[in-house]
């Protein structure tokens, strides 16, 4: 499976400095380990919220559809497109709000849980 750099989506080879892992593309993007699990987060809670946008934007686009057939006097479309659209947006929207795991957090709770301070970010 292919790692791909979370700016400019090219592929990524993993390579060790010393006890360092690190990512870098052909472009010239590098990561730690740590480095490249936040970024990829990033990247795909932005993606994720695009999904939503999308979908609440089809859900009105095939709402102004529906009403442009009506007003035709059209037959109406089977089933119901944009509650599918609508019904899957929810559904994203709470998985993108969930709380999720990120290597900050866990490494908040170790930190904590051991006594000492969390490291800087």
């Amino acid at each position: 499976m292919t790692v791909t750099c979370p700016e400019c989506g090219g592929a990524l080879k993993k390579f060790e400095v010393g006890s360092i892992i690190k990512f870098g593309c052909h472009i010239g993007h590098s990561y730690t380990a740590e480095i490249m699990a936040g970024a990829q987060f990033e990247e795909m809670e932005k993606v994720m919220r695009a999904a939503v946008r999308f979908l609440n934007e089809r859900r009105i686009c095939l709402q102004m559809a529906d009403h442009t057939r009506s007003a035709e006097h059209a037959p109406p479309p089977t089933g119901t497109p944009s509650r599918q659209a609508l019904d899957r947006a929810y559904k994203l929207r709470d998985l993108v709000e969930q709380n999720w795991l990120t290597p900050e957090s866990v490494r908040r709770v170790a930190s904590a849980s051991n006594g000492s301070a969390p490291l800087a970010e």
